[in-house]
């Protein structure tokens, strides 16, 4: 889907609007199931949770179709944009209809996005079974901080939420004030390493 819960400025898919139906998705997991060694498939978006409960389970199930398949993941801003969209049916609905382990991964940028609404969110998912990893987009003027950055991935991982990216925005148009240099990016990275435990490195 084109669609989002929020729509972030220095998204690359801005101004995207081609919503596929069911059939065009389920003609895609067609062509899929001909690639014999295809081991993951990703839901991206937008946001593949903009979509009802049932559609979601009949484009999982529909994965059954690829033989190789070990691993689904959903990224997904519902937690931080619309933590009332996961619901302990949702969550029961995706690990019923998944046909391989499933993995979600968030987006969150700063700290102040964990909210105990976003608790409440992830903790049903992970009641479930679903593994929660996290993306983080290096912000200049949000979050292109050490200190932000370490209390951001100390406290997701202190949640079970084991943050996977951290990467610089693409080159939208109008957005060069998010814009950090490389070498910035690589000196917060370096420095986070004597911050945060190990397994809270992104």
């Amino acid at each position: 889907t084109s669609r989002c819960h929020f729509y972030c400025r220095f998204c690359f898919r801005a101004g995207q609007d081609h919503d596929p139906d069911i059939s065009e998705v389920l003609e895609a997991i067609d062509l899929l199931s001909t690639l014999p060694g295809l081991h993951e498939v990703i839901l991206s978006g937008g946001d593949p949770l903009v979509l009802t409960d049932e559609a979601l389970a009949r484009i999982l199930t529909a994965l059954r179709r690829l033989p190789a398949l070990k691993t689904v993941r959903i990224h997904s801003r519902a937690p931080v944009h619309d933590p009332a969209r996961i619901t302990q049916q949702l969550a029961h609905t995706l690990v019923q209809s998944s046909p391989a382990p499933l993995r979600m991964a968030i987006h969150t940028s700063h700290p102040r996005e964990l909210r105990p609404e976003f608790t409440a969110a992830i903790s049903s998912l992970r009641a479930a079974g679903i593994g929660l990893l996290n993306q983080t987009v290096l912000l200049g003027g949000v979050n292109a901080r050490l200190e932000t950055l370490a209390e951001h991935f100390a406290a997701l991982h202190a949640l079970g939420v084991k943050p996977y990216y951290l990467h610089h925005p693409d080159r939208v148009a109008g957005t060069p004030g998010f814009r950090v240099s490389i070498e910035q990016g690589l000196a917060l990275y370096l420095a986070l390493r004597g911050c945060i435990p190990g397994p809270a490195m992104p």
